[in-house]
């Protein structure tokens, strides 16, 4: 239970950050936020493949 209000947190912020970026014009500093995040989403699967992908993360 506590790891899945830690990931809804988590994809709360990206989503908020995704909206903020969606403005931007300094394209490097989006590919690394994308990246970072992707990054992130990968890991947590990986050791936790029991969650399944969703809406909620992406």
């Amino acid at each position: 239970m506590a790891l899945e209000m830690v990931m809804a947190s988590v994809g709360r912020a990206l989503l908020s950050v995704a909206s903020e970026l969606s403005s931007s014009k300094d394209t490097l500093l989006v590919e690394d936020v994308a990246i970072r995040a992707l990054s992130l989403m990968t890991t947590f699967h990986c050791r936790h493949p029991q969650y399944p992908i969703g809406p909620a993360l992406q």
